[in-house]
């Protein structure tokens, strides 16, 4: 099989596998945090109520109201399914960085690498279902931070996983 890179890449490929790890760890913290964050916003319907000042944290962390429903993933956490999985779709790639990557050898990695893309799918359809779009709602800027941590944890990934097996054939000879 050919090599991927050149030998005169080996400097650059010893500084992008911790780098790659270190923007993998930041997107899966943000992910986790991004549970906390507004989803979507879904109209009550019928008459409004005239618009009033909000604060800050009103604006960034805004609560159900008369005329505004907003949801939240927090609020789906419980000991029920519903909630099992809405915990797994926010806190997988934490767990995936902080503790499985030290313990797999390279037996396991294509079963992992495979296992990540298919959680990194069902976490923004995880979000898509949690921020009720098929209802109508508009989502937020939590749903699509959540969407863009996941997506950059995944591509991060994929490049990782090119880059790591380079750089596991050049050490080995």
């Amino acid at each position: 099989m050919p090599p991927f890179f050149t030998a005169s890449c080996r400097p650059i490929l010893v500084r992008l596998i911790p780098m790659l790890h270190k923007v993998r760890l930041i997107a899966a913290i943000v992910l986790a945090c991004a549970i906390f964050l507004p989803l979507s916003e879904c109209s009550q319907g019928g008459t409004h109520s005239p618009p009033v000042s909000k604060s800050i944290s009103q604006q960034l962390f805004p609560q159900t109201n008369a005329d505004t429903t907003y949801q939240y993933a927090y609020r789906w956490l419980s000991f029920t399914w519903f909630g099992a999985v809405t915990a797994l779709a926010f806190t997988w790639p934490l767990v995936l960085v902080l503790f499985v990557r030290r313990c797999i050898g390279s037996r396991w990695r294509w079963f992992f690498q495979v296992l990540e893309l298919l959680l990194c799918a069902g976490t923004i359809y995880w979000l898509y279902i949690l921020a009720l779009r098929g209802f109508g709602a508009t989502w937020l800027y939590g749903a699509y931070i959540g969407v863009f941590a996941a997506g950059i944890f995944t591509c991060a990934g994929v490049v990782w996983w090119f880059v790591g097996r380079q750089h596991a054939a050049e050490e080995e000879v």
